[in-house]
């Protein structure tokens, strides 16, 4: 997503990675640690120099909800809506309504949004596909990470779903295996 990003929008300088560190959807007990996924994702982008990565979320008290993020990027860069973008993927999009304050996540930044195959896209409000600025020429990847997860506590490859050294990680560390 990111790269197709890079490639087709002319004024992303860069593109800074969040890794949530408390997920609102989700129970503790059903995501790998912040640490270990800060690392992953570190090592998956660091062969590209316009891809940063920040533990911004993690060092905020409480619930990981996109708006404060977003927030806290516009007040630290003093940036306008127009030179912010959140790139998400239509996944995400469709389910925008079930977030913390999504009326003012548009509001503070661009939605940049990659499209996916979803089967939901009819629950979703008119309003945010309207307001969304979307990657044209990002190919339909379907490799999500409950696919990784999944594959990983199953016993099957990984390889050619994450880099190398993300593999190596995962397996080193004994990730998603119970």
């Amino acid at each position: 997503m990111a790269e197709c990003a890079m490639n087709e929008i002319d004024d992303l300088d860069k593109i800074i990675f969040i890794p949530s560190a408390r997920p609102p959807h989700k129970n503790e007990d059903d995501y790998t640690s912040f640490e270990d996924r800060f690392k992953m994702l570190k090592m998956a982008i660091q062969d590209n120099p316009q891809f940063l990565i920040s533990d911004v979320e993690n060092q905020m008290a409480g619930k990981s909800y996109s708006v404060r993020t977003i927030k806290y990027f516009r007040e630290k860069y003093r940036i306008d809506t127009e030179e912010l973008y959140f790139l998400i993927g239509e996944d995400s999009l469709v389910n925008l309504n079930t977030w913390k304050d999504p009326d003012k996540i548009i509001a503070l930044a661009t939605l940049l949004v990659v499209r996916r195959r979803c089967s939901n896209k009819k629950n979703s409000q008119a309003e945010y596909y309207q307001r969304s600025r979307f990657i044209e020429d990002a190919p339909y990847i379907d490799i999500s990470s409950t696919m990784i997860r999944e594959n990983v506590k199953s016993g099957k490859s990984v390889k050619y779903l994450v880099p190398d050294l993300v593999e190596e990680y995962i397996r080193n560390n004994h990730l998603y295996q119970s």
